[in-house]
Parts: structure tokens; C-alpha cells; sequence
């Protein structure tokens, strides 16, 4: 971010908040809170009161006035103020700080200065660490009062690495601020007008679509705050829904037909700059590689069964019946006549073959199977004797000649 700002537009703001060490060759680890002659405990509450104050600077003052015994003034302090921040952003700003204690929006999951924070108050704060742990920080405050905290050496080769720890700094400045607050009213930062909230993508900073809800890691929307005018305008373009062979875990083509649809995030110039494969998100990146093991129209045709003879076979009682069969071919697999399966019903009921002996209804079904899969089924029926008799009636049906008793009652 300061790459983008640039180092002289964050020293510009600096200098607003009353920052006066600045040599003016700060880089880009100026981000980092590198500076060439380091910062005072007492400009930094300044700037911190800054945040508070609604983005109002207020020079900080050892005293206000000094006054003789007959209470004539002999001096008096005129403190420095200007805006540097608009309320919405001053906000934004404080909004951002409750995290580190827990008390913002988020909870205190994740927190690293909870021990800091203020019963009863909104508490705003940031530890801080030096390199080799020589100096320790935490500046922070609460609708009433900002503080800094300051741990090191004059000189650091001094006390090497033997200062307390940005947490144990977090304590003792939580320690002093709880007895400074001590019998004030409950307080939080209220939220000024002219702050919109927004549903954004945790990778790409823009407005959420279906998509970031469908990340493999779990939703990547969040609820953001935003001044008035600056919302984004332009939908996430990170994250995209392919479709991916079940087979070679590749991006399925027209011939795949086992395939699923996966959510995955993509990052700018990826085919040349390579970096990303580093990241700790890398195995979430869209695949680019299209599957080269489906390259033929996948058969979907069923095989296609001819029965031999009629497809509706009357016979006699006691007649001997031959099953004159069928045959079966498929545009892909050629002649399947020999792998047709045979299945024979009755009532619905499967029997293992037709029973002449009295009359019935069956059907034979005949069944196969391209290499594809496809399934091609064909049916029969066969009419055993007669299987229309009316109650009061003795009627068999035995082919051309038909016998009927009458029953008398």
C-alpha cells in the first residue's frame, strides 16, 4: 500500500500529526515503522490523539499555563491544531484499531492485545516490535484518553534483547489506563454519518458475488465499512467457477462427462510471474491445464435390440415353446447379439422359464450393454392358453379351437 501512496505522501501525513524526526529519506520500510532517528513516546500520543479526536491533531503540552501568586498569567501554552483526517476516515481508523484488543467488530478471536484493554471502554491500540525485540511499544486509547508506551535502552546494545515483550507492554499500559478510567461512564466511538457498509471478497477487495461464497477454503465475504462515495463499484473477478474432469482433475472438455464444478481464485500475469506458487493459497488456483484423456464425442446412443419374430406370441396349452431370440447391434461396439441377457416375468415376478401346462401371461425382456454404458432393452410377450376367462365360465383358449362348459348353478 505505501508502494502505492509512496513513501512522501505517508511522510506528508506524518508531519500533519506532529511527527517532527523525520529526515525525509524514508523508503518503502517506512511501512514497517522503519524510520532514520526513530519517533518520540509523546509525538506518537499525538498522533494517536489524532485518531481519537475525530482526525483533529492537538499539540500535545507538558502544561497549559503558569501563573504568579496573584494568579496574573506569566505564560500560556498556545497548542497547535488542524484537521488531518475527515471524521468518516478518523473512524475507519478507530474502527481498525479495536481489533488488536478485541473490542471491535470481529471479537477477540485473533487478538494480540486484549490484556490492554479498558473495562468498560472501547479500547483502541497497536503492539509494536523492533528488530532483535530491543524496543517494545503499545499506543493506544479510548474515547477519553490516549497513551504511549515505551520499553528499550538508550542504547540498545545495552539491554540487548531484554525488554518485556509487546504483550506484557500491552498489560502494564492496560494496567495504568483501567486506573486512570476508573469511576468514568461506559464509552464507545460513535459512528459518524455519511459510513456505508458493504459485502466485499477477502482476495480481490471488491464487491462479493456467488462465487466468493462458494471459495473451497469456506466464504471469503465479509461485512466492510466504507466513507460514503467510496464503495467499490466493480464486482470480484478473483474468483471463478470451472468445470473440472473427475477423471485427470483438469479443466473438463466438450467430451468430459464425469465432471464437477469447482470454485478458484486467480491472480494477474500468473502464466509469467510464477511467485504465487509459493503461496499458502496456491493449491486454490484455477488449473490450467484441459484434460487431454477425453478427445472423442463420448458414446451416449443406446444399442439398438431386433427381436426375432413377433413381438406378441399366442400358444396353446401344452404347447412346447422356443424362445426365437433377437439380436442386437450399437454404432460404437458393432454386433452385441452375443451379450444379450435373457429375463423372463410373470405377475411380475422373475421365473426361470414359460410353463405351458396352464395359462399365463409372460414377458421376456432382453437387456445389453455398449462398452459405454448404454443400456438397450427390448420386451416380448407371451400368451399362454386363455388369459381372458370371465368368472362362470370353463373357456380354454387352445389355439384354433376353443372348448367352452357351461357351469350351471
Amino acid at each position: 500500500m505505501l508502494q502505492k501512496l509512496t513513501p512522501a505522501k505517508s511522510i506528508e501525513y506524518l508531519k500533519s500529526l506532529g511527527i517532527t524526526t523525520l529526515s525525509g529519506n524514508e523508503g518503502l520500510s517506512l511501512g514497517l515503522g522503519a524510520v532514520d532517528y526513530g519517533m518520540s513516546p509523546v509525538e506518537i500520543a499525538g498522533a494517536y490523539a489524532t485518531i481519537a479526536n475525530k482526525g483533529v491533531y492537538i499539540e500535545p503540552t507538558f502544561y497549559i499555563k503558569v501563573v504568579d501568586s496573584n494568579g496574573n498569567i506569566i505564560m500560556e501554552k498556545k497548542q497547535e491544531t488542524h484537521r488531518v483526517l475527515s471524521e468518516q476516515n478518523a473512524w475507519l481508523v478507530q474502527s481498525l484499531l479495536t481489533e488488536p484488543t478485541g473490542t471491535g467488530l470481529t471479537g477477540a478471536e485473533g487478538a494480540t492485545g486484549t490484556r490492554a484493554r479498558v473495562t468498560g471502554m472501547q479500547t483502541c491500540g497497536k503492539t509494536g516490535t523492533t528488530n532483535d525485540t530491543t524496543a517494545t511499544w503499545f499506543c493506544g486509547f479510548t474515547p477519553y484518553y490516549t497513551a504511549s508506551m515505551y520499553f528499550g535502552f538508550d542504547n540498545p546494545k545495552d539491554g540487548g534483547s531484554g525488554v518485556p515483550g509487546s504483550g506484557t507492554v500491552a498489560a502494564r499500559w492496560g494496567g495504568i489506563m483501567n486506573k486512570i478510567h476508573n469511576g468514568l461512564e461506559k464509552a464507545s466511538f460513535e459512528r459518524p454519518g455519511g459510513i456505508v457498509s458493504g459485502r466485499i471478497c477477502r482476495d480481490s477487495g471488491l464487491l462479493a458475488t456467488e462465487n466468493c461464497e462458494q471459495d473451497q477454503r469456506g466464504s471469503r465475504v465479509y461485512g466492510e465499512y466504507f466513507v460514503k462515495g467510496t464503495t467499490p463499484t466493480q464486482s470480484c473477478a478473483t474468483h471463478v467457477k470451472i468445470k473440472i474432469c473427475k477423471e485427470t482433475g483438469k479443466v473438463a472438455n466438450e467430451f468430459c462427462t464425469d465432471f464437477e464444478e469447482k470454485v478458484f481464485i486467480t491472480r494477474p500475469n500468473s502464466d509469467t510471474d510464477t511467485s504465487w506458487q509459493s503461496a499458502a493459497d496456491a493449491k486454490f488456483m484455477a488449473p490450467t491445464q484441459t484434460c487431454d484423456k477425453h478427445t472423442t464425442k463420448p458414446d451416449t446412443v443406446k444399442p439398438e435390440i431386433t427381436l426375432k419374430g413377433e413381438a406378441t406370441i399366442s400358444l396353446k396349452l401344452k404347447e412346447v415353446f422356443k424362445d426365437p431370440g433377437a439380436t442386437a447391434k450399437d454404432d460404437v461396439d458393432g454386433d452385441l447379439t452375443s451379450q444379450i441377457k435373457t429375463t423372463i416375468k410373470k405377475d411380475n415376478k422373475e421365473v426361470k422359464q414359460i410353463d405351458t401346462s396352464k395359462a399365463g401371461v409372460y414377458i421376456i425382456t432382453y437387456t445389453v450393454s455398449d462398452k459405454a454404458g448404454n443400456v438397450g432393452v427390448k420386451t416380448r410377450t407371451v400368451k399362454v392358453g386363455d388369459t381372458t376367462q370371465k368368472p362362470g365360465n370353463n373357456t380354454i383358449n387352445s389355439g384354433n379351437t376353443i372348448t367352452t362348459n357351461t357351469i350351471k348353478h
